[in-house]
């Protein structure tokens, strides 16, 4: 029985409790205009009734904002009277900072006369923020036919976390295939002001030719207020491949004391095409340069040679070195610079005479031909006689 009469007058106090904090309802109306960024001005409209059956009496109200919103109007109000059942409304004038960030803010009102209540309402503010952007990339060496690893990093510069960030590299036209996963990854989460990599393992074609390739990317995401992105975005990556230029003497005809050729053979054995190619012939006691010393030859494809001639007067027989200095570009505008020496043989003038490079003057054969033939004849007359 006691048990009963305690819960029945708990009860009441609940009851009795409820109803005291419950004397005033409260409802932002509406506020104009709808969409709020930062330095607007707009009019918020509360409505307050008397849910309570006597009538209530000076009344205070007052309304409380976020950080990023402040009140322009007097933020506290009074009613002297206010009737049950009767409602007004109530206006204020506010304006959003500069300085405010997207989201969210509250608004709170709130009451005192015998009791005293408040209520929270949000208006969202619309702030054009700078959110996801594609911050670097860095690559490794893509060489053809060899794997590397392309990093993407991006940064949330907002003040407000996003989610379900996905990131799509389109490889159609490119020389590229993703390795052990696809062309696309995804972010859960990143928050505020974060930051991260994201990372493709690819694979460079083996028949890719060196270059700079543009890679088209597309980024979707949300941010925490479930608004919508889409940003499309081109990326380079760059195949390197190193040029490997082989020269040889191609063919020697070179005799001592006399004007003579040698060629020289230059042979593309590398993965990327040599261009601008130049190549001068240094100067030497050794010889006498009677050509041009320096030739352009421009490009040498892959797989590709190209030769050219120098006429010189060689001084001396025997093993001479001919110095070259060789400049040119790869496929991705590199300059290469080299000095080589190349040996090769002078012929004295017996030796060439052996080699077939120079033939055997015939007019002392003819000359002893002509005097056989004399003689003949004469031999001939005499046995006449």
């Amino acid at each position: 029985m006691k048990f009963k009469i305690l819960f029945l007058m708990t009860l009441l106090l609940l009851v009795s409790f409820a109803n005291a904090s419950n004397d005033i309802s409260m409802d932002l109306v509406s506020y104009n205009p709808i969409i709020l960024t930062p330095g607007t001005y707009f009019t918020a409209v509360f409505q307050v009734e008397n849910v309570n059956s006597e009538n209530l009496t000076d009344i205070d109200f007052e309304l409380d904002t976020d950080t990023g919103l402040s009140v322009e109007s007097n933020s506290k109000k009074n009613i002297d009277v206010l009737e049950p059942g009767k409602s007004i409304q109530l206006t204020y004038n506010l304006r959003v900072n500069t300085d405010a960030t997207s989201g969210y803010k509250d608004l709170t009102l709130s009451y005192d006369n015998s009791d005293s209540d408040s209520q929270t309402f949000s208006v969202f503010i619309n702030s054009i923020e700078t959110n996801l952007i594609l911050d670097s990339v860095q690559q490794q060496d893509f060489i053809p036919g060899n794997h590397g690893k392309l990093t993407i990093n991006l940064d949330n510069k907002a003040s407000y976390s996003l989610k379900n960030i996905n990131i799509i590299l389109d490889l159609t036209n490119a020389p590229f295939a993703p390795v052990d996963s696809s062309n696309s990854k995804n972010i859960a989460l990143m928050n505020s002001y974060g930051s991260q990599d994201i990372e493709f393992n690819l694979i460079t074609l083996p028949t890719a030719d060196a270059g700079t390739y543009k890679i088209p990317v597309t980024i979707t995401y949300f941010d925490e207020f479930s608004r919508s992105y889409n940003i499309s975005s081109l990326i380079s990556l760059t195949i390197s491949a190193y040029p490997f230029l082989d020269v040889s003497i191609d063919q020697n005809s070179l005799i001592q004391n006399t004007q003579s050729t040698v060629t020289v053979k230059f042979v593309n054995r590398g993965l990327t095409g040599i261009k601008f190619l130049n190549v001068k012939l240094l100067s030497s006691n050794n010889y006498n340069i009677l050509s041009a010393d320096n030739f352009y030859i421009g490009d040498v494809d892959i797989d590709d040679y190209q030769t050219i001639d120098f006429q010189l007067n060689p001084k001396t027989a025997g093993t001479i070195t001919l110095p070259l200095m060789i400049s040119y570009k790869d496929a991705n505008n590199k300059d290469y610079l080299t000095t080589l020496n190349l040996n090769t043989k002078v012929y004295n003038i017996n030796e060439a005479k052996q080699l077939g490079l120079i033939k055997s003057s015939s007019f002392g054969y003819i000359i002893f031909f002509l005097i056989l033939i004399v003689g003949i004849i004469l031999y001939l007359k005499y046995r006449k006689r």
